[in-house]
């Protein structure tokens, strides 16, 4: 017999008694985050919907922790540890290379986004944040955890980006407000301004790597025109940077921190698209078939 999940394509021969999965090389797998050796390019570590949390090791793309896969990452400063998690915030810490796992939501509370953001501190490498409601900061790779924000109102954290080139700017950002502190959290400073939140959803920001006054985030939708905002001046203003992009969803932003030319990438529904500063608009860096 043959029975085909959400999972992949699996087969039994002796009624039902054991199941082999026959889904290799089937091009199926919906990855939401991938997390990259700043070591090892042969190094990957990627969440999978429905298909759990897989490691990428040379030739071998095993998987590591079961469930639905989400966001996930490897310490910049040491390969075996890496983070992975499964749907709304279930955190995991691996100290291995991902041989074992060990859930770190203890003290964590609030609501939180289906895939939820959480990210490693820049400069120092055992401390992690995680967004839900709230932003939460935790000093010892998520074994405990101190809440950074208190925001009010209601939905959660869709992303947040602590600056690269300084870890006491974080900007922080729900559906439909974008927040920001210059002091680690210990104060914050609502900056939506004139961003387009009535008409489309923020999806992502990303800080430039040089300078943590100049940001960029994506918004989700179909409002033509309302794509991709950037600030210069740390929120105190946004302009609209769309042109080039076609009326469809942004979901993703990402700044190269090897370029000289502030290049800049944003995913779309379809396709990816590029700016640097040679460039007045987006311009196709690859549309899918």
């Amino acid at each position: 017999m043959y029975e085909g999940c959400d999972g992949g394509i699996f087969k039994t021969t002796n009624n039902g008694s054991t199941w082999i999965d026959i889904s290799a090389n089937l091009c199926i797998a919906q990855i939401y985050r991938i997390g990259l050796s700043t070591s090892n390019a042969s190094l990957w570590i990627t969440g999978h919907q429905d298909n759990g949390t897989n490691l990428k090791n040379g030739a071998a793309y095993t998987g590591t922790m079961g469930g639905d896969g989400m966001d996930c990452f490897i310490d910049r400063t040491n390969n075996n540890v890496m983070y992975g998690e499964q749907y709304n915030g279930s955190h995991n810490r691996s100290t291995n290379g991902g041989a074992s796992w060990t859930g770190i939501t203890t003290g964590l509370t609030g609501s939180t986004a289906w895939v939820t953001p959480w990210y490693q501190d820049p400069a120092t490498a055992n401390t992690i944040y995680s967004g839900r409601t709230n932003l939460w900061k935790s000093t010892n790779q998520g074994t405990s955890w101190t809440q950074l924000t208190s925001l009010g109102g209601s939905g959660t954290i869709v992303d947040f980006k602590v600056a690269p080139s300084n870890n006491q700017v974080i900007y922080v950002c729900r559906s439909n407000n974008v927040y920001k502190t210059t002091n680690g959290g210990t104060s914050w400073t609502t900056i939506t301004g004139t961003l387009p939140v009535g008409s489309a959803a923020i999806t992502r920001v990303d800080v430039k790597p040089t300078d943590p006054n100049t940001a960029i985030v994506t918004f989700s939708g179909y409002s033509s025109g309302n794509k991709v905002f950037k600030t210069t001046n740390g929120g105190t203003s946004w302009t609209n940077i769309s042109t080039g992009l076609p009326n469809l969803p942004c979901n993703c932003v990402r700044y190269d921190a090897s370029s000289a030319i502030d290049a800049v990438y944003v995913g779309c529904d379809v396709g990816v698209y590029y700016m640097d500063n040679s460039f007045g608009s987006w311009q196709p860096y690859f549309t899918s078939l």
